[in-house]
């Protein structure tokens, strides 16, 4: 009787070494597909992480520099009357829109030296020139668009946004600068 048993016993193990095999490759597949959508989604978060850092190296450098490209002195007068004045520490005459009577300044509609539009980037000089910016030995492009707000140059939206290849719309960073009173 023991015989029989160990017989039909057979093929039992067969289908149960086929039915473990087939468990393991459903198993090691599922392992396998999460690792590679963990690994695709840290290299995504690496690429944006980088972009992001290079777009707000831009906001910072933009912030500092923001009055030196769009800043009109007043005359020694203090008032801007005559709306004649000087621009930055480089002597050039600009004039400013009639601004309140309370400032003393005024911001220009464009950056120093430039007449078109947006977009930007920043020279090795770290002066706005016009053009889009091949970031160095990298697949990024980085780009500022700068437009005045309600047509009030005294009131500027910032926005540096940059791209890489694959990318929909990049990362962009936006902010207001505004010419305060008696810069």
């Amino acid at each position: 009787m023991n015989r029989k048993i160990l017989k039909n016993n057979k093929g039992a193990s067969v289908i149960e070494v086929l039915i473990s095999l087939a468990m393991a490759s459903i198993i090691i597949l599922a392992v396998g597909s999460a690792l590679s959508s963990i690994h695709k989604l840290n290299t995504t978060s690496a690429v944006k992480e980088k972009a992001l850092a290079y777009a707000k190296q831009s906001m910072e450098i933009v912030s500092e520099i923001k009055n030196n490209e769009y800043a009109c002195i007043c005359d020694d007068s203090g008032t801007c009357t005559k709306q004649l004045s000087t621009k930055g520490n480089n002597g050039e005459i600009c004039t400013c829109p009639l601004p309140s009577p309370a400032y003393k300044s005024c911001w220009l509609p464009y950056p120093d030296g430039i007449t078109t539009d947006s977009p930007y980037y920043l020279n090795d000089n770290h002066q706005l020139t016009p053009g889009v910016e091949n970031i160095n030995n990298t697949p990024f492009t980085r780009e500022i668009n700068i437009e005045n707000i309600s047509g009030d140059s005294n009131r500027k939206k910032v926005t540096v946004t940059v791209a890489w290849p694959g990318s929909q719309q990049g990362i962009g960073l936006s902010t207001i600068f505004t010419a305060w009173e008696n810069l």
